[in-house]
C-alpha cells in the first residue's frame, strides 16, 4: 500500500487511479471464473488520517472476509467498496489541493 506524501502535497491522478483500475479488473477476473471467494488485490495509497479513525485501510477492506461483512452488514457489494475507497481517496487528494493554493485563495 502506498502511503500520502509526508509533506501533504497532492498526488498525481493517475497515481490514484491506475491501483484502483487494477483492482477493478482483479473484481472481473474473479467473477468470470467464479472465483469470488478470494481478497481482491490492491496495491494503491491508503486513505488519510481522517479516514482511517473510522475505515479500514482498503487492502483490508478488499479482504474477502470484510468484503462479506459488507455485503451482510451494509449490503455493500464489491463495486460499493471500491468506489467509496474512490470516493475517500479523492476527498484525501482535495485536502491536500485546498491546503497546497489556500494561501493564495482569500476564503
Amino acid at each position: 500500500m502506498i502511503n500520502w506524501r509526508s509533506d501533504g502535497e497532492p498526488e498525481k491522478l493517475r497515481d490514484i487511479v491506475i491501483p484502483l483500475k487494477r483492482t477493478l479488473k482483479d473484481l472481473i477476473s474473479s467473477m468470470k471464473s467464479y472465483s469470488t471467494s478470494k481478497d481482491l488485490f490492491y496495491d494503491g495509497f491508503t486513505l488519510g488520517d481522517n479516514e482511517l479513525i473510522t475505515c479500514l485501510p482498503p487492502d483490508q477492506s478488499l479482504t474477502f472476509k470484510n468484503l462479506c461483512k459488507e455485503k451482510k452488514d451494509q449490503n455493500r457489494d464489491p463495486f460499493d467498496v471500491i468506489l467509496g475507497i474512490a470516493v475517500q481517496l479523492g476527498i484525501e487528494q482535495g485536502r491536500r489541493i485546498y491546503k497546497k493554493y489556500e494561501k493564495h485563495l482569500d476564503i
